[in-house]
């Protein structure tokens, strides 16, 4: 009997048992009947490794970054990655994205070079929302983060200070404009209730 593996291909089964042949017709014993039944449709519905549990080279939900190779010269070994359940490494672009989301440097498992290259580059991780303001290098808006990295220009400083209090403006980070393609551009804040950091910090 030819049967349906986990994997989704046929694999053939010997089963041992009487076959009775009367008038051209096949009797199969009944136990016969239900096993291959059995294996036809019960089989198929077991549970398998998820696709990140069989592919990922690491646990996804984990930072990881290469080994340090003791020498200041050189960046490489001080990139950290974002290993997603998408099987993808995500980079943070700079530590000031890392601290919006972590306090320090903590429970980064290093990875050989060999592991990394087999992990592909997805997008850049982009700020936590509602922890900080940014702006680019050559735009002047100050925009609020929200979920989805969606960018929202804040239309004055009283805005700004009303969302973010009177030290607003020590929580302004400046982006690299090679970054800007990261993130997307929302509708100005121009109202109260518009936007609330506290929201889209835990959204």
């Amino acid at each position: 009997i030819v049967v349906p593996t986990l994997q989704g291909k046929w694999h053939s089964v010997k089963i041992i048992g009487v076959i009775h042949c009367t008038h051209n017709q096949i009797h199969m014993p009944k136990y016969i009947v239900s096993l291959a039944l059995l294996l036809f449709f019960i089989l198929p519905a077991l549970p398998t490794a998820t696709h990140a549990e069989s592919i990922c080279p690491s646990t996804p939900g984990t930072l990881v970054k290469l080994p340090s190779d003791n020498n200041p010269k050189t960046s490489a070994d001080s990139a950290v990655y974002f290993y997603a359940n998408d099987c993808k490494r995500h980079a943070f672009p700079h530590s000031r994205v890392y601290f919006t989301w972590y306090s320090a440097f903590n429970n980064i498992k290093t990875v050989s070079a060999g592991t990394l290259a087999s992990m592909p580059l997805g997008s850049n991780i982009t700020y936590h929302p509602g922890v900080k303001m940014v702006k680019f290098s050559t735009d002047n808006t100050v925009y609020a983060v929200a979920q989805g990295a969606v960018l929202h220009g804040i239309d004055s400083e009283s805005r700004a200070k009303e969302l973010y209090g009177d030290a607003w403006n020590t929580l302004v980070d400046d982006i690299n404009d090679a970054f800007f393609g990261d993130y997307i551009i929302g509708t100005p804040i121009t109202g109260t209730g518009q936007y609330n950091p506290a929201n889209e910090r835990t959204a």
